[in-house]
């Protein structure tokens, strides 16, 4: 399934929020001029998602 919907926010906040929030550990998995890919790690509840940045658009994968 798709779901797309407008955010308020520009692209460059939402890359800094999910790389830089207290509420779960990210990690840089691959960054090349056309896309960066970003793994995002819940330590409590052991979960994660998948992130892929493109320069007009977010990918966001999740369980």
């Amino acid at each position: 399934m798709k779901i797309q919907f407008e955010i308020q926010e520009s692209l460059e906040q939402i890359r800094d929020r999910i790389l830089h929030s207290d509420l779960w550990v990210s990690e840089i998995r691959e960054k090349t001029p056309e896309r960066m890919v970003v793994i995002m790690r819940d330590p409590v509840y052991n979960q994660e998602a998948h992130v892929e940045f493109y320069e007009e658009e977010v990918v966001i994968y999740t369980a």
